[in-house]
């Protein structure tokens, strides 16, 4: 755990976890919380606790998914098989080994999609603060899954059962208070009202390090971008004190701001001193994208098809960086080496501004098997929004499909995840797009079994 970025360093988290959420400003709080609770106050070991309830969480997804399923007609059984085989994904299991934030993140996004089913059928106020609840839940473990997102499948959602605005205005303002008090409380803490202060750094990988080097070589020696640009991100604190200056505790001295390393190879990134990189890391990124749009397009093509990158439950050998033996591969790799259809795969670095690697090329693994089944689950969310417009407006709570909904819900979660993710992150899309992997296996296979049960058994309603 102490080579998780996501966390807080681990002596915090044991000491005093609670101060340790309230001076954490680089992400929303709940996943360090879970994880500061059970190593607090379990009385069990940490990581056994951890691995414990992180399968306990997949079991839970599973149950909850087969659900889903299950109300969209499709046979209880055949349910419960489809959504086993869909969470069976290595992709998803991979990101056990560093207690990182993935499972409970698909965990909460099936549950808001099996809560807006539920909504749909049986409307009421209740249901729809429930679909709310769910929805914060997510946006306060997950920055990727923005308040913008929760607003808009909540009116989305509202609107489709004709509920009042008075209750969508309630529900809607669910989020807002949330995870505006949690910016509210950065505010007061950090001087800055964001529910992600590292944001600059993930600009500064995923925007300024695919420019080309001369680009911004030029732009600095002209003074339109700092000298910032031609830095790593997420190096150690004192790499960054040359462009930002000295830094001595400007926001108090509780641990949680002013550890430095977490470990040998991890920094603490919730270290106060690196808010002003973050800063001056955005505010070039923003600058590069405005002198060289046709570069900054160019390379998102890039960093979509990074986004189906494959990841195994083991791989052998040792964790990088240490002497841990790494898991050894699973029956589940052995069998995604075949369903998942793996290519292999270059990314090409070379006139980057800051490549991956010394040599400029960075080898990995595709799926064409994610590759298709996203394309078809895009395809299939457009197709509901054609047949939501043909239904029309007045009957809408009689005529809006709740299967068309549902699909529309999950194509807007895939559109922020994977979509929206590329056109600002690179490095880690593949476990961006892992959340919604659940579905991107279940729907179209519990689409096809629906579609077999239809010609086998002629008469059945097929939906």
């Amino acid at each position: 755990m102490s080579l998780s970025w996501q966390l807080l360093p681990m002596e915090v988290l044991r000491s005093d976890p609670i101060g340790g959420i309230w001076y954490l400003h680089t992400q929303p709080p709940l996943h360090n919380l879970v994880v500061g609770a059970v190593v607090r106050w379990s009385p069990f070991p940490e990581m056994g606790t951890l691995f414990v309830l992180w399968m306990a969480t997949l079991v839970a997804t599973t149950v909850v998914l087969a659900d889903v399923l299950a109300g969209m007609r499709l046979h209880p059984v055949a349910a419960g098989l489809v959504a086993t085989i869909a969470m069976a994904n290595p992709n998803l299991l991979s990101t056990i080994n560093i207690a990182s934030y993935e499972i409970p993140v698909a965990f909460l996004l099936v549950c808001s999609v099996w809560l807006v089913q539920r909504y749909l059928r049986r409307p009421a106020l209740g249901g729809l603060l429930a679909v709310a609840g769910a929805l914060t839940a997510l946006a306060m473990t997950r920055s990727l899954f923005h308040p913008v997102f929760v607003v808009v499948v909540l009116t989305l959602v509202g609107v489709a059962r004709k509920a009042t605005w008075r209750q969508v205005a309630v529900a809607v303002a669910v989020p807002l208070l949330v995870v505006g008090g949690w910016m509210g409380k950065n505010a007061v803490v950090v001087d800055r009202a964001t529910s992600s202060s590292w944001f600059g750094f993930n600009l500064q990988r995923g925007v300024t390090a695919t420019m080309a080097r001369a680009d911004v070589e030029d732009d600095v020696a002209a003074g339109k971008v700092s000298a910032l640009a031609l830095e790593y991100p997420w190096g150690p604190i004192e790499q960054y004190e040359p462009f930002t200056g000295p830094c001595d505790d400007p926001y108090g001295d509780h641990p949680a701001l002013t550890i430095e390393m977490k470990s040998a190879l991890v920094a603490n990134f919730n270290h106060a001193c690196y808010l002003a990189a973050y800063d001056q890391a955005a505010d070039d990124a923003e600058a590069l994208i405005a002198r060289h749009p046709g570069r900054y397009l160019s390379t998102r093509r890039t960093v979509l098809a990074s986004s189906f990158a494959m990841a195994a439950v083991g791989e052998g050998g040792r964790i990088y960086g240490t002497t841990i033996d790494a898991p050894t591969r699973t029956w589940m790799d052995a069998v995604g080496d075949v369903a998942l259809l793996p290519t292999d795969q270059q990314i090409h670095s070379e006139d980057w501004n800051l490549p991956l690697l010394v040599d400029g090329s960075f080898p990995y693994r595709s799926s064409v098997t994610l590759l298709l089944l996203s394309v078809g689950l895009l395809v299939r969310a457009g197709w509901s929004v054609v047949r939501l417009a043909r239904a029309g407006w007045a009957e809408r709570d009689e005529r809006w499909r709740d299967v068309d909904l549902l699909w529309l819900v999950v194509g807007l979660a895939f559109s922020v995840a994977v979509l929206a993710s590329a056109m600002v992150e690179f490095g880690e899309n593949g476990r961006f797009r892992s959340v919604l992997d659940p579905f991107l296996v279940a729907l179209p296979l519990g689409a096809a079994v629906r579609l077999a049960v239809r010609f086998t058994r002629p008469g059945t309603k097929f939906v």
